[in-house]
């Protein structure tokens, strides 16, 4: 959440939004900047990296940097919560 919204992340971020492909439905639609990084880690997953400006490429390896705590985190709430199979 830390990660700077530019004015230019919304037309930067148009090309990605129509190409990603999104495996399950967007619950946190309504945070600007949690839609921006789902975008980032989706696109990159599915390796549309070319449609990425240099300041979104930064963005996501910044994101990216923290992918290790990020899933460990995840991986402790499914299991605190007993979400085997998720």
């Amino acid at each position: 959440r830390a990660m700077p919204a530019r004015p230019t992340d919304n037309t930067a971020m148009k090309p990605i939004a129509q190409d990603v492909v999104e495996h399950k439905t967007r619950q946190f639609s309504n945070h600007p900047i949690i839609m921006k990084n789902s975008f980032l880690i989706w696109a990159h997953m599915q390796r549309l990296h070319h449609l990425m400006t240099p300041e979104l490429r930064q963005d996501l390896d910044e994101l990216l940097k923290h992918s290790v705590k990020i899933t460990q985190a995840m991986i402790e709430i499914a299991c605190m919560r007993e979400w085997f199979y998720t």
